[in-house]
């Protein structure tokens, strides 16, 4: 079974991703770059974060699109 999470890179996120994982559901966490806050300093905390708890990150790029 597999789970996409929409991740803001908060505590909720990640918790819900923990707790699916430790029911055995393979977890992607889908991070979404629009440009602000400074996402690209904040990349090596997701990076982090979800290899914590052994979830793969994908970061989409979509500031063109978004802007």
């Amino acid at each position: 079974m597999l789970a996409l999470a929409l991740f803001s890179g908060g505590c909720d996120s990640l918790i819900s991703m923990k707790l699916l994982k430790d029911q055995g559901i393979d977890v992607i966490a889908l991070h979404f770059n629009i440009g602000f806050g400074g996402n690209k300093d904040k990349l090596e905390y997701f990076q982090n974060a979800t290899a914590q708890i052994d979830v793969k990150l994908q970061v989409l790029d979509i500031r063109q699109q978004f802007f």
